[in-house]
């Protein structure tokens, strides 16, 4: 079952001028929810993409970290009238939507997460979500099977001891996986994980939206992408679970059957 959710709007950044060029910009972290200011994101000026987390705003004499060193913290894009926007399906504004519905002490799986634990530190700062990251390319085989409770994969069933959690997330993750089988099974991941009430939330990188594919490295791209739009992945989630689709924030929302 497919339903369309309200849209939500994007959060403009620097104003319709741009950032200026070849500086960075250390933006404040502040959650959405206390108003605390955890630290800043500093941001190549350039893409206003994201580069670090950091306690006090960097010195812009500091070479930048390499790319694939970097932790996410926010990311932006131009939208079509040339404004910056931020870009809400990767970094810690994922997690900032009135569609996913975080409560206070709550566990969450992460699936696909990365090897930084910066977004779990935000979710549990802002949320009081109790994040875990399972990711078999950038965790070893110890921590992804104590996530899980098991060792259970995503081409395996799941045993008696598997973790349950009230939510999980897979932000960025189905984008990079080339087949729908293999797509398949990291959505069967999160349902053998799921709690029976809980739901779990799928953001799209929609690339150029092309949906042509591109392979690792090609144009410079460090894993390939399927450029397919959020709308195209609602029948394969629904395959497992009722979906629900936010189309401005290129989210899918599922919930068990």
């Amino acid at each position: 079952m497919l339903r369309k959710l309200a849209p939500l709007f994007l959060i403009s950044c620097t104003g319709s001028g741009g950032p200026p060029a070849g500086a960075l910009l250390n933006e404040l972290v502040v959650c959405p929810t206390n108003g605390k200011a955890l630290g800043y994101c500093v941001l190549e000026s350039d893409r206003i993409s994201t580069m670090q987390w950091t306690a006090a705003p960097r010195d812009e004499t500091s070479p930048p970290p390499d790319s694939h060193d970097r932790p996410n913290c926010y990311s932006y894009a131009q939208d079509s009238g040339g404004q910056w926007v931020r870009d809400l399906s990767v970094g810690f504004a994922a997690f900032d939507s009135p569609h996913i519905q975080f409560r206070e002490g709550q566990t969450n799986l992460d699936i696909g997460g990365g090897r930084f634990d910066n977004n779990s530190r935000y979710v549990n700062t802002c949320y009081g979500v109790n994040n875990a990251v399972y990711d078999p390319d950038a965790r070893d085989a110890r921590h992804n099977e104590a996530v899980l409770g098991d060792s259970s994969n995503a081409a395996a069933p799941s045993s008696q001891n598997a973790r349950l959690y009230d939510s999980v997330t897979i932000f960025s993750v189905l984008n990079v996986i080339e087949t729908a089988d293999a797509r398949r099974e990291v959505i069967s991941l999160a349902r053998r994980h799921l709690k029976p009430n809980g739901k779990a939330y799928f953001r799209i990188y929609e690339g150029d939206g092309s949906g042509v594919h591109t392979a690792a490295g090609e144009n410079g791209k460090r894993y390939s992408q399927t450029n397919l739009k959020t709308s195209a992945y609602v029948s394969e989630i629904a395959a497992v679970f009722d979906a629900e689709l936010v189309e401005s924030e290129h989210l899918i929302v599922a919930t068990p059957r």
